[in-house]
């Protein structure tokens, strides 16, 4: 049939090797769109995780305000466990079309709460990249059976956050894996979209995120460990499902028809994986003692506070300052800034021995750097380790040596971006006051409600 909006999310596709693809002649539809549309390019939040990027879309609301800042968060009732599990009850942008009578299709968009009723179809954790739910869930209940019915069950994309070298046989594998999948996605977006019109289809394609982050050496002449030859040999592993994806894009745009407005975005653009995940065990341990026994001069030797790690993405370390135990009280506010930029200090002089290079470039405090009513519950502080590096050993003047076996980190990770793409009068307006996912789904469901006001 048609849609007045059209949003298709193509998850974690990072800009640069998206114009790379345009510029060789790749992607005639995607170039097309961006020639007859207009791009824009969003800044996440530093060192977002695509949990927390994906709750800002579909929430419209900063991470300070949704707080869900990694897959597992402390709950409400003080445990730690699935982000979703608090957020049952938060109204997506999607309820508050279907309040207003619209028709929503929600076709398969990552990390979503499992779907509540609304005035159309909610399907999740079908074909997605990181799934939250053993098995995909929907609204209407059948929905989900249907599909699996229909077109199939996921096939294994091996994008795991540790993973084994690949033979050239298993790359092959898994590429016609990820091409299988987008042949999925177009097929039952496709015949969701044409059973009747709808106010909003958004759909996701997550085949370009399971291979960055699997085959970023090959992709990228700059990542430390590309492998020319390899590369030559086996091409390219990017281009085969960009050019599906490309196809199933302008096969939706034709099925939402001539007069539908459309929206193609991502949540963040993609680089060299780096971490020190693999080295943080030992380096919390030895900051905790060097805390107990010697201090720092906004916190008294033995004062029972410590740093604790938080579930994170490997490309960032959080860590959180806290009560050792239940007999302390949280220190004084300026004290607890203090104590965090005293600890940043120590941090900032770890060094790679092999370089002598410092392995954090950048560090960040959530918890006081985002407003909210849940900034409280992020990180207080975020490392970020140096793109590409992998450091088997790390020297520090106040902790000394420490010392890990690198596991097989996946060589590519996200980085700040993301950019959206927009065709129609009402959505190339729209995006000029946009920076974030945040605001682009806000800006959407107020254009539609607009829309719906004016007709």
């Amino acid at each position: 049939m048609s849609a007045r909006l059209l949003i298709i999310a193509l998850d974690a596709t990072d800009l640069c090797l998206l114009q790379r693809h345009i510029g060789a002649g790749r992607l005639p539809v995607i170039a097309a769109l961006r020639t007859h549309g207009r791009l824009k390019t969003l800044s996440a939040s530093a060192c977002a995780t695509d949990a927390a990027l994906w709750a800002s879309f579909h929430y419209a609301t900063e991470i300070g305000e949704h707080g869900r800042y990694h897959d597992y968060v402390r709950l409400e009732d003080g445990r730690y466990g699935l982000a979703v599990k608090d957020e049952q009850q938060r109204d997506s942008i999607w309820d508050e079309l279907s309040r207003h009578g619209m028709r929503v299709a929600v076709f398969d968009l990552p990390k979503s709460r499992a779907p509540t009723p609304i005035n159309g179809l909610h399907l999740t954790d079908w074909l997605v990249h990181g799934r939250t739910f053993p098995r995909p869930l929907s609204y209407p209940v059948e929905l989900a059976e249907e599909v699996l019915t229909r077109f199939g069950a996921a096939p294994h994309s091996r994008c795991e956050r540790i993973c084994e070298e690949l033979t050239d046989a298993q790359i092959s594998q898994v590429l016609t894996h990820l091409r299988q999948s987008v042949s999925m996605k177009r097929r039952a977006a496709l015949s969701y979209l044409a059973r009747e019109p709808w106010d909003c289809f958004a759909v996701g394609f997550k085949e370009i995120h399971c291979c960055s982050h699997g085959f970023w050496n090959l992709i990228d002449p700059g990542h430390p460990a590309h492998d020319g030859a390899r590369s030559s040999r086996l091409g390219d592993p990017s281009v085969g499902i960009f050019q599906d994806i490309d196809r199933a894009v302008g096969d939706l745009v034709t099925a939402a028809g001539p007069t539908s407005e459309v929206i193609a975005f991502s949540t963040s653009d993609f680089q060299a994986n780096g971490t020190v995940h693999h080295l943080l065990p030992k380096i919390v341990p030895k900051l905790n003692k060097l805390l107990w026994n010697q201090g720092l001069a906004s916190l008294p030797p033995r004062a029972n506070w410590g740093v604790k790690m938080l579930p994170y993405n490997e490309n960032a370390c959080a860590l959180r300052l806290s009560c050792m135990s239940r007999a302390h009280g949280a220190p004084p506010e300026g004290a607890r800034a203090t104590t965090i930029k005293e600890l940043e200090e120590i941090l900032r002089k770890i060094s790679d021995p092999a370089t002598g290079e410092t392995i954090f470039e950048a560090f960040h405090r959530p918890s006081s750097d985002y407003a909210g009513t849940r900034s409280q519950s992020l990180p207080d502080m975020l490392l970020v380790p140096r793109a590409g590096v992998l450091p088997q050993m790390a020297v520090s003047p106040e902790l000394g040596c420490i010392v890990g076996e690198v596991p097989g980190w996946r060589p590519g990770n996200h980085r700040d971006g993301g950019f959206v793409i927009a065709r129609g009068t009402a959505v190339e307006a729209m995006i000029g006051g946009v920076d974030s996912l945040a605001q682009l789904s806000r800006a959407a469901s107020d254009m539609l409600l607009t829309r719906l006001l004016l007709t």
